[in-house]
Order: structure tokens, then C-alpha cells, then sequence
């Protein structure tokens, strides 16, 4: 024998939090997804973070900086550090942009 429930189910409804998060959503999920990955991945994440990075590296070994990265090595290195930071940046726009379709469907079922 099957217990019986005897409250009602609660309705659950998106916060106003939410439902700004939905409306701002609607608006950037028409945009191709490559846009969406190369300004907020690789360009606000990857290449912000190489930035600031090479900035810390300035502030504190200044000589040692522009003597490695004046030379063919440092050059070479510099290269695939930013093709590093790029690539860095496209993975976590792609998990941003995953992340946001699917929190925005979830909150799309709730409110309908």
C-alpha cells in the first residue's frame, strides 16, 4: 500500500534574480556562440588573465623580463603562452555559455 502525500505540492516560481537572468539570456543567446565564446573567454578571461600576468612579471623582475623576452626564446615562448591563454579562454567561454543555455532552459521550465 502506497503512503498518500498530504501536503501540497509547492509551486516554484523564478526569483527576480532569475527572471533578470532570463530576460539578459534571451537577448545574448541570439548572437552565433563563437561570439559569445571569443569575448567572454578568450578575451575576457584568457587574455585579461595573460595580461595580468605578464604585468606581475614586469612589476617584479623588470631586467629579467626584457632580457628573456627580447631573444628568439623568449619570442618562441611568448607565442604559444598566448596561443596557451587562448585556448584557456575559448574552453571556459564554451563552459560559460553551456552553463547559462542550461540554467536558462531549467528557469524557462519553471516559469511556464
Amino acid at each position: 500500500m502506497m503512503r498518500q502525500r498530504t501536503e501540497p505540492y509547492k509551486i516554484i516560481r523564478p526569483t527576480e534574480k532569475e527572471l533578470a537572468f532570463m530576460n539578459l539570456w534571451e537577448h545574448q543567446r541570439v548572437f552565433p556562440k563563437w561570439k559569445f565564446i571569443l569575448l567572454h573567454g578568450i578575451l575576457k578571461e584568457g587574455l585579461l588573465l595573460f595580461a595580468l600576468i605578464k604585468l606581475i612579471q614586469v612589476i617584479i623582475e623588470r631586467e629579467a623580463f626584457f632580457l628573456f623576452y627580447s631573444s628568439l626564446q623568449g619570442f618562441i615562448f611568448l607565442f604559444f603562452e598566448i596561443l596557451f591563454w587562448s585556448f584557456g579562454g575559448f574552453v571556459i567561454g564554451w563552459f560559460k555559455h553551456n552553463s547559462r543555455e542550461i540554467e536558462y532552459e531549467l528557469l524557462k521550465g519553471l516559469s511556464e
